[in-house]
């Protein structure tokens, strides 16, 4: 002899139990999934790049609405390797320039600048789409993200990988009177190995809950089955 009630209450008890784990390490859980890893990039020095721009550069402004817009006249820069110091372009003097704006929200300085540089080898010309944030004295320089358009066939994974600028600029009284001076560094990101996925311990999990829920459910309906029989 069995009773209903306390056969549908012992069930319901255990279906109850095992929803509210679940619903627990559902809410305990990371954003990403456990069974998610996701790489961590690392970056690569590629060209070493001194650049020279006019005098006074505190004179070459025009205010805006955002803020004060430089008005850099990029005349210099040579591009070299980062392991051999081997020169491998030139900059075209006078072609695109700018370099961004001084924002009188926050004080900071966000690049926005275009540059043309030549290979020496193969004589292809490049250019350089810059975008960053930081500032333009010699103790904050800017990280800039750098995108690359080329015709040379040896940099064509160059121009298709993720680049990036961080530069600083030398303070007035360390350079000619007739220039002013500013060094970059141009970073390639590091191939790296593609995303993992782990065994998916949480969604087995589930699965055993909802196999659980479903034998519940089935000995509850054959239960009632058995009672009416009876009676």
């Amino acid at each position: 002899m069995f009773s209903l009630n306390g056969l549908s209450k012992a069930v319901l008890s255990a279906v109850l139990a095992v929803t509210a784990l679940t619903v627990h390490s559902t809410e305990a859980a990371s954003v990403i999934p456990d069974d998610v890893s996701l790489p961590i990039p690392t970056f690569e020095p590629v060209y070493d790049c001194s650049f020279r721009f006019p005098p006074n550069l505190s004179n070459a402004w025009i205010d805006g609405p955002l803020g004060r817009r430089a008005i850099f006249r990029f005349e210099e820069a040579n591009f070299t390797d980062s392991k051999t110091g081997e020169l491998v372009a030139k900059l075209i003097p006078e072609a695109g320039g700018g370099f961004g704006i001084n924002s009188t929200v926050d004080a900071k300085f966000y690049v926005d600048a275009i540059m043309m540089i030549q290979f020496v080898d193969d004589h292809e010309y490049a250019y350089l789409k810059v975008n960053g944030i930081g500032g333009l004295g010699p103790k904050n320089g800017s990280s800039m993200r750098v995108q690359m358009e080329t015709g040379s066939a040896s940099r064509q994974a160059l121009a298709g990988n993720f680049l990036m600028f961080e530069n600083v600029f030398l303070p007035a009284n360390v350079t000619p009177p007739d220039e002013s001076i500013a060094y970059f560094r141009l970073f390639q990101k590091r191939a790296i190995a593609p995303l993992v996925f782990r065994p998916p311990g949480r969604l087995l999990s589930r699965a055993m809950t909802e196999l659980l829920v479903y034998i519940s459910c089935r000995n509850i309906s054959l239960s009632h089955n058995a009672l009416n029989v009876a009676q």
